[in-house]
């Protein structure tokens, strides 16, 4: 079958079929309405969860891998956000996309070096595949999260990660791409 639309209205459905239940609890635990509207599903709660169950004592080591190539602008943001996490327990691994370019060693050198949760490795084969795979195989965590050159994470992002995969019937956590 090719060009099958998926409407808000049918994601929410099988969204709310499959867990529907863990949402709106969640919700209700969170003081809010327990109705998904479906636009909240494809674009994002407009709220911050309040609700945040506590980090298991042995926490994982969260790898972030962010690939860059030729973005000196927006990387230090990046960058800057992944650093100010809430999580106790993860490195960065800044993956460079460009390496014979100098700019991003530069950037890293300059504003990063001392800080041991940033490593910066190079991929010189162009592409976010060959990037995000470099860096998947630099990364030593439990968990990896990959973010982009041009995103701020949120504060709690790691943090809310690592406690999903607390529970072992998590095997993925996805966001909006």
């Amino acid at each position: 079958i090719d060009d099958i639309m998926v409407t808000e209205g049918v994601l929410a459905a099988a969204v709310m079929a499959e867990l529907g239940g863990r949402i709106s609890a969640h919700l209700r635990a969170d003081g809010l309405p327990d109705a998904v509207d479906p636009s909240a599903l494809a674009h994002g709660f407009g709220h911050t969860c309040p609700t945040m169950p506590a980090l298991p004592a042995d926490a994982p080591l969260v790898s972030v891998v962010l690939a860059t190539r030729g973005r000196p602008e927006t990387l230090p943001r990046a960058i800057d956000s992944v650093l100010a996490s809430d999580h106790p327990h993860f490195e960065l691994v800044l993956v460079d996309n460009e390496p014979d370019d100098g700019t991003t060693a530069a950037l890293v050198a300059q504003r990063y070096a001392d800080d041991p949760r940033v490593r910066l490795v190079a991929e010189p084969r162009p592409g976010l595949s060959h990037a995000r795979n470099r860096g998947l195989n630099a990364a030593r965590g439990d968990v990896v999260a990959f973010t982009d050159d041009d995103v701020a994470v949120h504060p709690a992002w790691l943090r809310r990660i690592a406690v999903e995969f607390a529970d072992p019937d998590v095997a993925c956590v996805t966001g909006l791409v």
